[in-house]
This record gives C-alpha cells, structure tokens and sequence, in this order.
C-alpha cells in the first residue's frame, strides 16, 4: 500500500462515520407541540321548528323556536320556546368546538339552576339553525333535547319596520282607557320584536315579544315585556304594501292586569 492509498483509508475511517452522524441528525424531524384553541366566532341564531324537551318525570314539553348565542368570550345562551306559549326554557353554557356549521357546547346552568350536559348545534346561512340535540340534568333531573328547524325557513331573517297613523283602543284593567293614534312595529333580523303604541296626550305604551310566525301579510308576536314590567301575550299583525299596518290586535296580561289592545289605520 502506498502513501497515497493510506492517507485515502485514514480520511475515510476519520470523516464518514462524522458525516454519518450529521445526515442522521438532519433527518431526524423535530416534534412541536401547538395548544389547540376552539374557534370563536360570535354567533345569533334563531330559527322556527319543533321538537321536544324532556325533564325527568316531567311532562314532556314541545317546542316550536330555538335560540343560539355565541359570544366572543365563548360564553352560550340557548332559548327552547313552549309551543303553548307559556315561556322559555334557557341553558347557560361554554362553547367546546365551532366548526362553519356545528356547535358544541358545555352546560352549566339553567337560569339559577345548576344544569350539566352537552348539546350538539348544527347551523346554517341567515342565522338559521338546523338541529338541536343533547342531554344531561338539570337541577338534579335527567334531561333531553331534540329539534329540528322549520323547512319553511327563518322568520326572523328579514327586519321589518311598519308604521302607521289610525285609531285604536287601548285597556288594561283597573285604568281608563286610553286612546291610540299611532303604531309602529319594529322585528329584527333575530325575531326579537317591538311594538309601540303612541297614545293620545302624547305617552306611549312600549311592548317587547319574539316573532313566533310570519306570512305575507301578517305577523304574530308572543309578549314578554314591557319596559321593566312583566308582560305576556299574543299579538296579531296584519301588514300591507309601503311597510303599513293594517290592523293590530291581541291580549294578555301587564304587571299581573289583564289588557287588551285593538287598532286599525
């Protein structure tokens, strides 16, 4: 073996197990870890329906609207509506995942009942919500939850503002009556709505309520308030073309009173 032939072995034996280990280390990957954070994308859905809400030994309660809000902070709010008209049944929650057209939602309370579970919200365009379901217990009581939303669309998608000059009578028991001049009815686009009622000597009477069914020509709202007073009820709408009104009437109960209110352009 000559000298050239020994310095060849010795620079091999010498720099290719080095070489060896840097190719090695190179193509080893680095793992890295990233927190996975749900997807938070405010949210106001309301939509008309059916379904069912079951408490334990309870009777069963129908449903005919549903509710979801999303926060920003992640915080839910979800309103099932009695399809009899005699109130809502709310849970408080945290929002778990959010994909573009599925919710997930952790509970933790109903109201100022302790409540637990989890519910399943599958979304749409125009704030629509598709299906409701879920389960788990509230105030100690198992529970479930199903609904499904009306083929027939969102009432709530459109706002509407109607106005109109006429006469009216407006009575609430225990007072005078009171004479109705005008009425305007504003609905916005999530179906809360509100109607007011400009009496004569220049007062008004404000109501609050969730549109409950919508069709060409006529509106229904279920009340739920009126100003800072308690308030239930059902009102009718008849509309006409140029955002008019063409006649308004419906009762229920103000402050524990019962009223009543009627009026036409």
């Amino acid at each position: 073996m000559n000298q050239f032939q020994k310095a060849a072995l010795v620079l091999t034996s010498v720099f290719f197990p080095l070489l060896a280990v840097e190719v090695t280390q190179a193509a080893t990957p680095v793992a890295e870890s990233f927190p996975v954070v749900a997807q938070r994308t405010a949210l106001n859905l309301t939509q008309q329906g059916s379904g069912q809400l079951k408490i334990g030994n309870r009777p069963t309660r129908n449903i005919n609207r549903a509710s979801v809000i999303v926060r920003p902070n992640g915080t839910v709010d979800i309103g099932l509506t009695y399809a009899d008209g005699r109130g809502t049944m709310r849970f408080g929650g945290r929002l778990v995942s959010q994909t573009r057209d599925t919710l997930v939602i952790n509970l933790s309370n109903s109201g100022n009942a302790d409540a637990s579970g989890r519910v399943i919200v599958s979304y749409g365009p125009g704030n629509s919500i598709k299906s409701i379901s879920g389960n788990g217990r509230v105030d100690g009581q198992p529970f479930s939850i199903q609904f499904r939303g009306s083929s027939q669309g969102n009432v709530g998608n459109q706002p509407i503002n109607l106005s109109q000059a006429g006469n009216g009578l407006f009575t609430l028991q225990g007072r005078p009556n009171r004479d109705i001049n005008r009425a305007s009815v504003t609905v916005q686009a999530n179906g809360n709505a509100e109607l007011v009622f400009f009496l004569a000597g220049g007062t008004q009477m404000r109501f609050s309520g969730v549109l409950t069914s919508k069709d060409a020509q006529t509106l229904n709202i279920r009340i739920t308030s009126s100003g800072m007073a308690d308030a239930s009820g059902n009102i009718r709408v008849e509309y006409g073309a140029n955002n008019s009104i063409n006649a308004i009437f419906g009762d229920g109960k103000l402050d524990g009173q019962d009223f009543s209110v009627q009026f036409s352009r």
